[in-house]
């Protein structure tokens, strides 16, 4: 259907079936959009949820540790 609508203008459409066929053909061409918008989405797929969440998780540790080692200084009286 989608093939369909790209190969047939609405004007073309219209004028080949006549005017009252133009509501049909609206109604086909709206079809074809929905059929091909229901095959699945487009663009970049997301990270699994348990990728994110590790990277995350890698990020936090990363920042602790700079936090404990920054305390353990100033803990040792080196101000900056």
């Amino acid at each position: 259907m989608v093939q369909r609508v790209e190969e047939v203008g609405k004007s073309e459409g219209c004028r080949v079936h006549s005017s009252d066929a133009c509501p049909a053909w609206e109604k086909q061409a709206r079809q074809g959009a929905l059929e091909a918008l229901r095959n699945g989405k487009r663009g970049r797929r997301r990270a699994a949820p348990e990728t994110a969440l590790r990277a995350e998780i890698e990020r936090l540790r990363t920042v602790v540790t700079g936090l404990s080692a920054e305390n353990l200084e100033l803990k040792r009286g080196r101000w900056p």
